[in-house]
């Protein structure tokens, strides 16, 4: 698949990458009795419902943030986050969901850290969990580095003041 080669191409393909990475988990969800794999969004989840009216049970669910891009010896360097959020109700398992799902997508980044255009900066993964969480609801994050394509000087004039 061709990506824009900005910021927004490397969220778009994170999304696309992350997906197949995590399909097959089956994970408890906030909607009683049913399992599913992560839904996976860029930036934000969709509007919050009630249990009752949610189509598609917001827990689990994976989000990819874009967090800022920077000049950094000499290539431009984008920074995401890989946010997990899991839900259940065992404090001394419940929190090794959501970080099974943060090293799964680590592993698979860290094996083929290319994406396109995109190449993973691998020195820069790191993982966290929060001590506060949402009880039943349990959230971590990757925090990751990413080269995207520099745009090149193409000459012309310089103004002359």
């Amino acid at each position: 698949m061709e990506y824009i080669m900005t910021n927004i191409g490397l969220v778009d393909a994170l999304k696309e990458r992350i997906e197949s990475i995590v399909r097959e988990f089956s994970l408890s969800c906030n909607v009683e009795g049913k399992q599913k794999a992560p839904q996976v969004a860029t930036q934000y989840l969709p509007e919050k419902k009630r249990k009752e009216e949610q189509d598609v049970p917001d827990f689990p669910h994976v989000i990819v943030r874009f967090i800022e891009e920077k000049s950094q010896n000499g290539q431009d360097v984008v920074e995401v986050h890989i946010i997990a959020g899991t839900y259940g109700y065992d404090p001394q398992t419940c929190w090794k969901d959501v970080m099974n799902v943060l090293n799964r997508i680590k592993l698979e980044l860290r094996k083929q850290p290319l994406i396109g255009p995109f190449e993973l900066i691998q020195d820069s993964y790191r993982t966290v969990l929060p001590e506060e969480q949402p009880f039943p609801e349990w959230i971590a994050y990757s925090v990751a580095q990413f080269i995207v394509p520099r745009i090149q000087n193409e000459g012309g004039i310089p103004y002359v003041y």
